[in-house]
């Protein structure tokens, strides 16, 4: 397994968190079995090509807000719900259109499925999978995103 199919990931969130005014940290990485959803909010998508698999964002609450009122360029969070997962959605576009940048610069072949969005823990996304886990700090909180592989081609 190559774990620096793993970079274009992280590029991709840090940079889409930059991009629209929040800085994350990187802290620290680890390799796991198996995924399941430990925050609240996250959103996933499915990856195929030089690797295939699963790539998971989950969100701290307080950092999902902030989030999504720089998306929107808001003061406040609607109570409306579903403004608050078409943020997630938004941001979870930005972070794909990113990603699409990155494979093609560096000459990687990715297909990537549109987000798929969730607002509750628990969720099993592999039960067996291998999973590097990479966590990330901002002043609102964490972002957790794994990777969860199922096939990885690239020689």
């Amino acid at each position: 397994m190559r774990f620096e199919i793993v970079n274009p990931f992280i590029d991709a969130i840090v940079k889409t968190f930059s991009k629209i005014g929040l800085e994350i940290y990187k802290d620290k990485v680890s390799l796991k079995t198996g995924k399941k959803i430990e925050k609240k909010i996250s959103f996933f998508f499915k990856i195929k090509g030089d690797f295939r698999g699963n790539v998971v964002y989950e969100f701290d609450e307080e950092l999902a807000y902030e989030t999504i009122k720089k998306v929107y360029n808001i003061d406040e969070i609607p109570t409306d719900k579903e403004l608050l997962l078409s943020g997630i959605a938004e941001f979870g576009n930005l972070v794909n259109s990113k990603l699409v940048e990155i494979a093609y610069e560096r000459g990687l072949d990715y297909s990537i499925s549109h987000p798929y969005f969730y607002r509750y823990k628990g969720k099993v996304i592999s039960y067996s999978s291998p999973c590097v886990e990479v966590l990330f700090l901002s002043k609102y909180g964490e972002v957790l995103l794994s990777v969860v592989f199922d096939k990885v081609v690239m020689e």
